[in-house]
């Protein structure tokens, strides 16, 4: 009763849960489309320009201009396996397609064990919130989940920071060549998705701390 009473408390917990799951689903999604588009094929259908996996079929092997693309189950399963099935469900039935996502990006060197153990914490607490929200708010702190919450902001960077150096300067190497034809790859790396996300995150605590004084950083 304490807590209905109290309505600034509540009021900090619920903007708390919501803060924390819309950043893991917003690294969540970022991280599916990232990779995703890595490996789906460009291709131009219908005058539109559509992502996805295909085989170019040709009607007349003479004529080079008489290719069609057709949907290649082949490559989405290789796609599917190679990212998506790495990581076991608890009762051993299926896969976790988050956990596997985070696996491949472990597997990459895009982030390392101690951050793929973290996420998975994180995981947990984001279903939690999620499932359980009518019984968190009634305890009386909310755990681990404010240093948890540090750290997905921490990985979110990271992870960004080391596709851009891995994968996407080593495709566009000749971008990097200075003058000299020497390799200069930029001393800091920020994406503008997480400028824009920092953004949204500090106008959010800021707004919480005026309502009770919480400790995230």
């Amino acid at each position: 009763m304490e807590l209905i009473t109290d309505k600034e408390k509540l009021r900090s917990k619920l903007i708390f849960a919501s803060l924390f799951i819309m950043a893991y689903e917003n690294f969540l999604s970022g991280w599916k489309d990232q990779v995703f588009y890595f490996y789906a094929d460009a291709t131009i259908i219908n005058g539109k320009l559509e992502y996805g996996f295909y085989d170019v079929v040709f009607a007349d092997k003479n004529d080079i201009n008489s290719f069609t693309y057709v949907k290649s189950y082949e490559k989405e399963n290789e796609f599917y396996k190679k990212v998506y099935r790495l990581v076991k469900n608890q009762n051993g039935k299926g896969y976790s397609k988050e956990l596997s996502l985070f696996k491949y990006l472990e597997t990459r060197g895009i982030i390392d064990n101690f951050d793929y153990l973290k996420l998975e914490e994180i995981r947990n607490l984001r279903n939690k919130l999620v499932h359980e929200l009518d019984n968190i708010l009634y305890e009386n702190d909310l755990g681990d989940s404010q240093e948890l919450f540090k750290q997905l902001i921490k990985i979110r960077k990271k992870a960004n920071e080391n596709w851009f150096r891995e994968v996407e300067i080593p495709i566009a190497y000749e971008k990097f060549l200075d003058k000299d034809g020497n390799f200069a790859p930029p001393e800091v790396v920020i994406s503008s998705q997480d400028l824009i996300f920092d953004i949204i995150i500090e106008t959010a605590l800021n707004q919480l701390k005026k309502i009770v004084t919480l400790h995230f950083f």
